[in-house]
């Protein structure tokens, strides 16, 4: 029943996704949960998008959102990961994190933060939510079913040991509960493309997931939300520079990479403006 009302919502008013949608089951862990995928274009409607988050994929109401973006050194990750576990899925927090959804050290570290509170808790309140770029999807052939039915379930395969893989293609992330397959029209603006959707989402959630008792509780009518970013190369700069355009809280932690020059250009300006 579920399934039903859920492929009759995206057919109706996601039309772009026909064929692109279900559940999926990343073959590689067998601990990780099923998740939900959707494939949508940069003219999605925001509003029905957050509908079948909430009303079909039951995506519940945080008390943080988040989106982590940027990258992490290797011998970085367990620290990152003890740090994402301490501040985002310890405790009571129901955290909705936002990724760019394919693997890499940074959304590895996410993936096992929350594997960490599910052991602990498997009734965890708290999710991620993968918005990679459907072009940059390693084997995305296998999230393709049948016109207007979707799949259920797509069996997704992540890399083999010595698999070669397609230039810039990374296979999805693991332990994210819900993807949002972005299938761009212009590829060099993806980045940005993506950062938009990200930015739009975050404030229809915060505007909308509020409940009475966090107003009642703090006075305030939104729920607290940020962009996290985290080293990163010159894609995550074309990030920071749409975030910014388009007025978003941005929090950029002076770590290696791209983003450690921008802290520093900033201190120079502040230094220079305090002369």
């Amino acid at each position: 029943m579920q399934e039903e009302k859920e492929r009759e919502f995206i057919t109706q008013h996601l039309g772009q996704s026909l064929d692109t949608f279900g559940e999926i089951k990343l073959t590689e862990s067998e601990d990780s949960r099923p998740g939900r995928y959707v494939k949508i274009s940069p003219s999605v409607n925001i509003e029905k998008l957050q509908q079948l988050f909430h009303d079909h994929w039951l995506i519940l109401q945080s008390d943080l959102l988040v989106y982590v973006t940027g990258r992490i050194e290797d011998d970085a990750a367990k620290r990152w990961e003890k740090m994402f576990y301490d501040t985002f899925f310890n405790k009571s927090h129901t955290t909705v994190v936002m990724t760019n959804g394919t693997y890499s050290q940074l959304t590895e570290a996410l993936a096992n933060a929350i594997q960490c509170r599910w052991n602990q808790k498997p009734y965890c309140k708290s999710s991620l939510l993968g918005i990679p770029i459907w072009q940059q999807i390693h084997n995305k052939e296998q999230l393709i079913g049948k016109m207007n039915e979707g799949k259920y379930p797509a069996i997704y395969t992540n890399l083999h040991e010595n698999e070669n893989v397609e230039q810039e293609t990374l296979p999805l992330g693991r332990n994210h509960e819900y993807y949002a397959l972005l299938n761009v029209e212009d590829y060099e603006k993806a980045d940005e493309t993506r950062v938009e959707i990200i930015s739009a989402l975050k404030e229809r959630f915060a505007a909308t997931w509020t409940p009475e008792f966090w107003t009642d509780r703090t006075g305030l009518k939104f729920i607290p939300s940020l962009h996290l970013v985290i080293g990163g190369n010159a894609a995550t700069l074309i990030q920071v520079d749409t975030l910014t355009q388009n007025n978003q809280i941005i929090a950029i932690v002076n770590w290696k990479g791209a983003t450690a020059l921008l802290c520093d250009l900033f201190s120079k300006l502040e230094n220079l403006s305090s002369s």
